[in-house]
């Protein structure tokens, strides 16, 4: 699998979410006040700050659910990898058993 295709998965998977959808709504919301912020002149450095702030504010935010989301998809990885695990190990257990069984027999 390439990484552009994992990359597609992640963005797809996140997008469809509950958590996804509130980042989405929360861009869509706040490019309409970007604009109307960018429109208007800055007075002073004060609302400089505060636009500036409240950007930070929503990216963090929007990084925090997107580490979320990654970190329960690396547990599910880890407990599918642990199953994979023990099927092959039983899988080769199984064909030791059958070779060993061909042999005496």
């Amino acid at each position: 699998m390439s990484w552009f295709r994992l990359a597609l998965g992640l963005v797809q998977e996140a997008a469809a979410s509950e958590v996804g959808q509130d980042i989405i709504d929360d861009i869509r919301s706040n490019a309409f006040k970007t604009r109307e912020q960018d429109l208007k002149p800055m007075q002073n450095i004060d609302q400089v700050k505060t636009f500036i702030e409240e950007r930070l504010n929503i990216l963090d935010r929007n990084i925090g659910m997107l580490v979320q989301t990654l970190n329960a998809q690396h547990e599910m990885l880890v407990e599918m990898r642990k199953v994979q695990r023990v099927w092959n190990l039983v899988l080769a257990g199984g064909l030791v058993t059958a070779i060993v069984l061909a042999v005496l027999l």
